[in-house]
């Protein structure tokens, strides 16, 4: 399907002489060879048309600027990172509640991050039964595999709160005590996300709400946390438990993350921002070609 759609792609380029802008929000070119055959196979093909669509490409949009860096120095055609806009408006002040009592994760708990998620939740409950707390792990998700529904449920702390949408995402997103990122720690998940930026991230940072985020430091969404410094991270399981005592108890350190969360939101998030730099870009390209 993707090559028959690259196929489209390049056939009207060259039939009206028209530019192509590559958009990449996932990268399906530096990751590692499939372990299969078929999966090596099907891997060199799509490799294959991703270069052909490069040659024939005027600019390249990236969601981060890993990708921007990366894509750049292999094809050298022109990158420009936009990153993915938040799907609320900003908020406009922080809200922090003085005691949190459950973190809340929303979304895909896909490519392992319900490894991470049980990390929590078993750092969770040795926190509740060595102070007599009740700490929570509230995680909404459609997740129908037994075995991955099995391991989460194993820890008291965690509660399958199953998928929201519309209004009702909209609520318990936004009246969270804490939101939580993660991302998994094997290779073959870290191959994978390295260079993506969730989406959750942009409405997580705009939320003013305090963010904790749990995962290796060499992907893209966690470095981009841990620069801007407006998450409270940690990128090992050893320090996981401290670093969740530390974020429950320290109410000066979540306002301020929040605090900086806001302003990252407003330079790299905002909708209407990414919009229009989105818009004088095609307009600045259609100009170039004309000209």
């Amino acid at each position: 399907t993707t090559k028959f759609v690259y196929n489209i792609a390049l056939r009207i380029a060259e039939d009206r002489n028209i530019p192509i802008v590559t958009y990449i929000c996932d990268d399906y070119y530096f990751v590692n060879d499939g372990r299969t055959f078929l999966g090596r196979r099907k891997l060199k093909f799509l490799k294959r048309k991703i270069e052909q669509l490069l040659f024939r490409t005027k600019q390249v949009i990236t969601i981060s600027k890993e990708l921007q860096l990366t894509y750049f120095e292999k094809f050298k055609v022109p990158c420009k990172t936009i990153m993915t806009g938040s799907n609320f408006p900003v908020a406009e002040k922080v809200s922090i509640k003085k005691e949190i009592k459950n973190l809340t994760y929303m979304g895909n708990i896909g490519c392992n991050r319900f490894n991470s998620l049980a990390d929590i939740g078993e750092a969770l409950d040795e926190i509740n039964i060595e102070n007599g707390t009740n700490y929570g792990l509230n995680i909404y998700t459609g997740e129908k595999d037994k075995l991955i529904i099995g391991k989460l449920e194993k820890y008291n702390s965690i509660k399958l709160k199953g998928f929201v949408s519309g209004s009702e995402f909209y609520s318990v997103f936004h009246s969270a005590d804490m939101l939580l990122h993660v991302e998994a720690f094997d290779e073959d998940s870290i191959d994978l996300v390295k260079y993506s930026v969730s989406t959750k991230i942009a409405d997580s940072l705009g939320s003013g709400i305090c963010v904790f985020a749990y995962g290796p430091s060499s992907v893209s969404s966690m470095k981009h946390l841990i620069e801007n410094d407006c998450a409270i991270y940690v990128t090992s399981k050893e320090k996981l438990k401290s670093t969740l005592l530390k974020a429950f108890y320290d109410n000066d350190l979540r306002m301020g993350v929040a605090q900086r969360a806001l302003h990252v939101a407003r330079k790299y998030h905002d909708q209407d921002k990414t919009s229009s730099e989105f818009h004088n870009l095609m307009e600045n390209i259609y100009e170039d070609t004309a000209n």
